[in-house]
C-alpha cells in the first residue's frame, strides 16, 4: 500500500486542480464548491510518475508511468524502480 507520506519522501511533488478550474458548480439549481483535486507527479529524466487523483485515494493510492500501461500499487516495487533510475541517471 502507497501513502502520500511516501510518495513525499520518494521526492514526489503535490498538485492541486479543480474539474473545470472552477470553484463553484451549478449542479440541479444549488452552487456547490467544487472540492480541490490532488495528485502528486516525480519526474526522472524523460520518465513521469504520476498518482490517481485525490477522489480515488479512498480505493487505493497507485502510481503510473504516464503514457504507459505501468501501474504500482507496492510501495517497495515503486521504491526500487524510482532508486534504480535515480541511480543510473547522467
Amino acid at each position: 500500500m502507497i501513502t502520500e507520506q511516501d510518495l513525499i519522501e520518494l521526492g514526489f511533488e503535490r498538485e492541486t486542480t479543480s474539474y473545470n478550474d472552477s470553484i463553484t458548480s451549478n449542479v440541479d439549481g444549488y452552487f456547490v464548491d467544487n472540492e480541490e483535486i490532488a495528485f502528486y507527479t516525480l519526474m526522472i529524466d524523460e520518465l513521469e510518475f504520476s498518482s490517481n487523483t485525490s477522489d480515488e485515494w479512498d480505493d487505493e493510492l497507485e502510481v503510473i508511468i504516464t503514457d504507459t500501461s505501468i501501474v504500482f500499487r507496492n510501495l517497495e516495487d515503486l521504491r526500487n524502480v524510482i532508486d534504480i533510475l535515480k541511480r543510473n541517471q547522467q
